[in-house]
């Protein structure tokens, strides 16, 4: 190969050796995103789960004290 060749074939190494490192960075990313927003998703679920615990709660209390002043 000649000199031109030679640096024209080192380039595209390095392009796609560059373009690999960028789609491994952009996935590593993305799953990070994906664990946060799972991550909120698991508190949200739980918030809504306390929520609805306090409402029964309530709710059992409320019946109660109509019961005793029947």
């Amino acid at each position: 190969m000649t000199t031109m060749e030679e640096k024209t074939e080192q380039a595209k190494t390095e392009a796609l050796l560059r373009a690999k490192d960028m789609s491994e960075t952009a996935f590593r990313m993305t799953l990070a995103e994906l664990r946060i927003t799972f991550g909120d998703f698991q508190r949200l679920r739980d918030s809504y789960e306390s929520m609805n615990e306090a409402a029964r709660e309530l709710k059992a209390h409320q019946r109660e004290a109509k019961d005793a002043n029947q």
